[in-house]
């Protein structure tokens, strides 16, 4: 009787990681049809400097800050094929987030110059209020990230644990903001 309660925990667990390794391979087919789809209307129209702060923020903040959130998910098929280790997938993330970061600050730049071209106001819209805001809060999820990649040996002044949590929170807000303001980008 103890070996048949144990086979079914087993495969409960069985079930409960192939559930998850479905829901992210869902999350990836999303991320990608989004920007595919970004993509589409940003190309289908005439090419012109406003252009670049939908498509940039896109491949940006859902893309690649997505995808490199999903780098540590147990369940990520893609890295579990490709075998990382802990060190390389902290290694991965680090670069995606910051070519993601990167990708965001020119697409931002881009809507600001792009406004005073056009003179028109800045930050007048919930959309242009909370972009702002998602732009802003990555300052200190760089900090936080670059302070948990040396966790170790900032040790002495804060606990790794700390740092690390620290870190995920200030990327939680980030994430969640952002991905507020794409939402708000559509009625705006």
């Amino acid at each position: 009787m103890d070996n048949t309660v144990s086979d079914t925990v087993d495969d409960r667990m069985k079930g409960q990681a192939r559930a998850w390794e479905v829901i992210t391979s869902l999350v990836h087919i999303f991320i990608i049809g989004y920007c595919v789809f970004m993509l589409y209307l940003c190309l289908s129209t005439e090419v012109v400097l406003f252009t670049w702060h939908p498509l940039l923020l896109a491949i940006g903040w859902i893309l690649l800050m997505g995808e490199g959130i999903l780098i540590f998910n147990n369940h990520n098929i893609l890295i579990t094929y490709l075998g990382l280790s802990h060190k390389q997938k902290v290694k991965a993330h680090w670069i995606v987030q910051s070519a993601a970061i990167g990708s965001c600050v020119i697409g931002y730049v881009i809507v600001y110059v792009n406004k005073d071209l056009y003179g028109k106001p800045h930050f007048h819209s919930w959309h242009g209020i909370f972009g702002f805001i998602s732009i802003i809060s990555c300052v200190p999820i760089i900090f936080s990230g670059v302070s948990a990649l040396y966790s170790f040996n900032l040790r002495t002044y804060i606990k790794p644990i700390n740092n690390k949590l620290i870190h995920r929170i200030c990327g939680i807000f980030t994430y969640s903001v952002g991905f507020i303001t794409m939402l708000l980008s559509l009625y705006t």
